[in-house]
């Protein structure tokens, strides 16, 4: 909920329970539920409209592709650092 809060979209038709408080319905479009709903852990009955629901799924695309990117890194650096590895062993049986 408080990630929410950091990067908060404010829906135009809040859900029920942001509506009937009269709160803000502050969602992360990636999880699709309001931070209201996330911190009493109920189900949240905000609808998106297509627009809001093709960003959705945009940002959910956006998410796999950091972790992927983030895995990609690690496994260079891993890569990066055997080569290092190999080329010192390599050096020294040379000498």
């Amino acid at each position: 909920a408080s990630r929410i809060r950091n990067e908060p979209r404010h829906m135009p038709s809040p859900c029920s329970r942001c509506r009937d408080n009269g709160r803000q319905c502050l969602v992360r479009l990636s999880s699709g539920r309001c931070s209201e709903c996330i911190n009493r852990n109920t189900k949240c009955d905000l609808i998106l409209e297509k627009t809001q629901d093709n960003l959705l799924n945009h940002c959910r695309r956006e998410e796999e592709l950091r972790a992927h990117e983030r895995c990609l890194h690690q496994e260079l650096a891993q890569t990066d650092s055997r080569e290092k590895e190999m080329f010192q062993r390599e050096l020294a049986l040379i000498d």
